[in-house]
């Protein structure tokens, strides 16, 4: 839910700045996700419990199980429950006998990176394990360990091991469970999506690369922390109620609903930066809902013809897939197959900024004492300590410098025209005593009342004492951006700017729980801002 700006009044008021009574009345925040939680529930109140899955409730599961049924829903749609009504609760007995011999590797043992996912440790290792040994037909099957992981955020492993064993023996509708049968269900994605956009694959073939290709990084992906942990569920209810179609089509209906953006790609690069840095940024119900609306509404080939289309693809050579672990995606420059091609200068590659501007970006491969354009605001050695402290899925970005003040001037409409696209931000600013800043979850979107947004992805931190403050869940007061102010934090803010940039005013702030940043109680004179918009790096592969 969208709430009113509280400015930092305190220091406002010293500065002789005017009140809006409209802004002192400050709403409690609602978390978007408690909302789809409650709507979720009172639907599925009217048809617990389950009797029969029907057309109507696979309509329902389509958007979203609420968390209270998952277990039961899971269960059932899954096979689980008539998989140990066959045979038996034998859990303990195979746990028993099969947790030996320990696979080293268990992710590589399925041909899973080594990635992180939603449950961790040996509770998921163990299970792993188990379910390894226990299925020694199961050659070259790497999204187990992913499906395994969001079963056990919601069943004990008992359960878990029949759901999941359960899908194993469905004939594929999961799980294609050796290396040929699962790259030509990828490579299918490319005839597929063929019938719907031919432009997209015309445009992907003129920059030398297969839609086969970004499926093969991406699918992988979807239950795993790169998303949105609510999103992926959402995603899971549907596959384990339908199966891996369903990832076929929320892949393809992704893609046309980021189609325009693709277009504009002009590498392999920048079109795989372009699908991963949307796919992270959803992360509202209502942004799903469309996209969910999206990949329904397509008109995919039915199950049969989908088989079809992976049955021409297996009798195809799949040279460009040659391996036994999936790569990941921060590989992908170095897997792709026309690596030529990723020496050409691209919006994203070789010193360009985004707005197409030749200024050094920073680069984790640079110098750790080299400063960023002579020396200003930030260095190799402190983007590096920003990154260990980021969210996951900002771990893997580069920073490319949009706004200077210095350069650009200090108008503030230039700054908030520079801050836009769907890639995540960084500020950087330097008063007389000390540098500090913020990552910016999502652009600068102004708002008549400068509403809140954003998501808890939202951080700040202070470069001089070298501490990262990250979300504390107290609130959901993120970003506030006017047509005269930006704000980081509420409802005393982290970081308050007006326009003009002549000082920036901190407090105590609840949404990080982090300290004044300034120096005075009063704010701080800026000397300096930097906004840097931050995507994937690739200054390993450009020239």
């Amino acid at each position: 839910m969208f709430i009113k700006r509280k400015k930092c009044m305190n220091a406002a008021k010293a500065e002789g700045y005017h009140e809006q009574s409209i802004e002192d009345v400050v709403k409690q925040p609602v978390d978007e996700w408690e909302v789809e939680e409650t709507n979720r529930k009172i639907k599925f109140d009217q048809i617990m419990p389950l009797s029969e899955i029907n057309s109507s409730l696979k309509m329902m599961i389509r958007y979203g199980i609420p968390n209270a049924y998952r277990q039961d829903i899971w269960f059932i749609t899954s096979g689980g429950l008539q998989l140990i009504e066959e045979i038996g609760n034998i859990w303990n007995e195979i746990e028993q006998k099969k947790s030996l011999p320990r696979n080293e590797s268990i992710y590589e043992a399925f041909g899973f990176p080594d990635m992180l996912l939603f449950t961790q440790g040996e509770k998921l290792y163990n299970f792993l394990n188990v379910v390894k040994n226990q299925n020694r037909n199961v050659i070259f099957a790497p999204m187990i360990p992913s499906v395994a992981s969001m079963l056990l955020l919601y069943l004990e492993p008992d359960l878990a091991y029949f759901c999941l064993q359960a899908m194993i023996n469905a004939n594929e509708k999961y799980f294609p469970l050796s290396k040929e049968k699962f790259l030509a269900s990828i490579n299918a994605v490319q005839f597929l999506v063929d019938g719907i956009s031919r432009k997209l694959i015309e445009h992907a073939n003129s920059i030398n690369l297969k839609i086969s290709e970004v499926a093969l990084f991406i699918l992988p992906l979807i239950f795993t922390p790169k998303i949105n942990k609510q999103v992926s569920l959402t995603i899971f209810d549907a596959y384990i109620n339908e199966g891996r179609k369903i990832l076929i089509r929320f892949f393809i209906g992704f893609l046309i609903h980021i189609q325009n953006e693709l277009l504009e790609t002009s590498s392999a690069v920048e079109f795989m930066n372009t699908v991963l840095n949307c796919l992270s940024l959803l992360n509202s119900p209502e942004e799903l809902k469309e996209l969910i609306n999206i990949s329904y509404s397509l008109r995919l080939p039915r199950r049969k013809k989908i088989l079809s289309a992976e049955q021409r693809a297996l009798s195809e050579h799949i040279e460009l897939y040659n391996l036994n672990v999936l790569p990941r995606i921060e590989d992908f420059a170095a897997c792709h197959f026309y690596a030529p091609l990723l020496a050409t200068t691209s919006k994203v590659s070789g010193n360009l900024t985004f707005s197409g501007v030749r200024r050094k970006r920073i680069t984790i491969a640079q110098s750790n004492n080299s400063n960023i354009h002579n020396g200003k605001l930030i260095n190799g050695a402190t983007y590096s300590f920003l990154l260990q402290n980021m969210p996951i899925a900002y771990q893997r970005y580069d920073a490319f410098p949009v706004y200077l003040m210095s350069v650009d001037g200090n108008a503030f409409s230039t700054f908030l025209d520079k801050g836009t696209g769907k890639q995540p931000f960084m500020i950087i600013i330097k008063t007389e005593t000390k540098v500090f800043g913020a990552i910016l979850s999502e652009q600068l979107k102004p708002f008549l009342n400068g509403r809140y947004y954003g998501t808890p992805s939202t951080s700040v931190f202070d470069v001089t004492n070298r501490q990262v403050y990250r979300c504390s869940g107290t609130n959901d007061y993120f970003i506030s951006v006017s047509q005269d102010t930006f704000a980081v934090g509420g409802p005393n803010c982290a970081i308050f700017i007006e326009i003009g940039f002549k000082k920036v005013i901190s407090e105590c702030c609840e949404t990080f729980n982090s300290p004044q940043l300034t120096t005075s109680n009063d704010g701080d004179i800026i000397l300096d801002i930097e906004l840097y918009k931050l995507s994937l790096p690739n200054s390993s592969f450009t020239s």
